[in-house]
């Protein structure tokens, strides 16, 4: 239970953390007399928006890796367990389940 407690508190603290770094990065300040509310106002004004590139090639290159994992990987897996494994699964069940099951149906069966 002291192990349970100590990993909650852990992870809260991380996420306070994480939550307060976050926080931090709203307000920026251009000068000692102006704050700029959002840094995405400080990035409008430049007339550039490279928050905008940057979030746009990273969702890119997530759908990339997204479907070179699919096809090449979780697609033969898939194809293993559900053709070869199954079928070597099902064998299994049936023989443990026929070793346990089939004296007890007897009994009903004589009754």
């Amino acid at each position: 239970m002291k192990k349970l407690l100590f990993r909650s508190l852990v992870v809260c603290a991380c996420v306070f953390a994480f939550a307060g770094a976050a926080n931090s990065q709203s307000i920026t300040y251009n000068s000692a007399k102006t704050a700029v509310k959002q840094s995405g106002d400080a990035v409008k004004r430049d007339g550039s928006n490279p928050v905008m590139i940057i979030v746009g090639t990273a969702a890119k290159a997530a759908w990339g890796t997204t479907k070179f994992v699919a096809k090449h990987v979780a697609k033969p897996v898939a194809k293993t367990i559900f053709m070869k494994m199954t079928p070597a699964v099902t064998k299994f069940v049936i023989k443990n389940s026929a070793k346990h099951l089939l004296p007890m149906a007897v009994k009903i069966a004589a009754l």
